[in-house]
């Protein structure tokens, strides 16, 4: 005859209530996640909705142009970017050098230190300056090499995995992102080091999924940002913006991309990226976030276009969004597109490339202005590019 055991009795009802307080924490836990998610400032990507043209001067109230010296010392190729700018320097990655000019645009120094020696980086993934100390900070595979303006090598700060990007504040506190692994559970995204680069805190990625025979990185990981001296991150396939409070993050903006949003496994799986134009999906936006607006940039797979869309924080509505398809890309060369430039003569349109505090810029390569443009500007097609500065309202 089989006796029933009181204890195990005892037990299995402890069980059973410990599973069911888990259960009831759990969705209670997702419905408060809701609910904070739906009190959350919301911008809403819509790649179907109606284009809006806008000018210029609705948003800028000044314009400067600054032509970059061009000689053989600072020739700067098709693979650069603007990586800072404040009044008295404006310093440029290209072709595995860093380019230091004056505010002015005089060709100052560069950094050009690539192999595999100590004092050398064997790739650029991000540049971050530190004006004040006047050094340059290189993120290369698994560390970061920092230069003084004069070209000095200072010394190589090893972290151990691949940084994304490299934020430091005006304290000196640094805040770098992970080139994630999708084979890996539980990864890290953002971690923060001291002054002297000490390990502060690491923060877990907020996307769970993970694939674990698909052995690829995230190359694409953005960096954070500073807005009205608050710093912000948002991760690639979330579509929360956080702000980085203390060692901890705080939702700040939702960037809701509603049924065109890409999965995290069409993204990562490069073997099946051509399946995605086969979608109504849109492609990661590339967020650069001002005071009052946020500018975004993304690929609208179904119809083969790229969409150029601006939002006004303070009045929660989209004042610009151009659609520009794959084909007048190629003709046009990707030099017009944006809010209609109606303050400076024959300029193209304006969309920045880079934004710091109430600045963006846009980088006119001469290349690809047309001829009436190029002597409007009084340059040649071989100069080094014209950026052209303007000061947010």
């Amino acid at each position: 005859m089989f006796h029933f055991n009181p204890l195990i009795i005892m037990r299995s009802k402890i069980y059973k209530i410990i599973i069911i307080t888990v259960i009831v924490f759990s969705i209670a836990g997702c419905a408060f996640d809701k609910k904070e998610k739906s009190m959350m400032p919301t911008v809403f990507l819509n790649p179907n909705d109606t284009e809006k043209d806008c000018l210029l001067s609705k948003i800028a109230k000044d314009i400067e142009l600054i032509s970059l010296e061009t000689n053989l010392d600072c020739i700067i190729g098709d693979f650069s970017w603007l990586v800072f700018m404040d009044k008295n320097n404006i310093i440029y990655n290209s072709d595995k050098a860093v380019l230091i000019f004056d505010r002015k645009g005089s060709f100052i120094n560069k950094i050009e230190a690539l192999g595999n020696g100590p004092d050398e980086y064997t790739t650029i993934t991000s540049i971050t300056v530190d004006p004040i100390l006047k050094k340059i900070l290189i993120l290369d595979h698994d560390a970061i090499k920092v230069y003084h303006f004069n070209g000095k090598f200072i010394k190589s700060i090893k972290l151990g995995f691949s940084p994304a990007g490299l934020y430091r504040t005006k304290t000196g506190q640094n805040f770098v992102s992970v080139i994630q692994s999708y084979n890996e559970k539980n990864r890290d995204m953002l971690i923060m080091y001291d002054t002297a680069f000490k390990k502060i805190k690491k923060i877990k990625s907020k996307n769970l999924e993970s694939f674990p025979k698909f052995e690829q990185n995230l190359f694409i990981s953005n960096e954070p940002y500073e807005v009205n001296n608050e710093i912000f991150y948002n991760e690639s396939y979330v579509d929360t913006i956080f702000k980085i409070t203390g060692s901890s993050l705080k939702p700040h903006w939702i960037i809701d991309q509603g049924n065109y949003k890409m999965k995290t496994t069409d993204g990562v799986n490069i073997d099946n990226l051509h399946k995605v134009y086969e979608k109504d999906k849109i492609s990661l936006p590339a967020i650069k976030e001002s005071q009052n607006y946020f500018f975004f940039k993304y690929n609208y797979y179904h119809s083969k276009e790229l969409c150029y869309t601006v939002f006004n924080k303070d009045s929660n509505k989209f004042i610009l969004l151009q659609k520009i398809s794959l084909t007048d890309l190629k003709e046009k060369g990707g030099a017009d597109f944006g809010f209609r430039n109606d303050l400076i003569k024959n300029a193209p349109a304006f969309w920045p490339d880079y934004l710091v505090g109430d600045k963006m810029v846009k980088v006119l390569f001469p290349y690809m202005l047309t001829e009436s443009q190029r002597a409007a500007f009084k340059i040649k097609e071989s100069d080094n590019p014209i950026l052209m500065i303007v000061t947010l309202k």
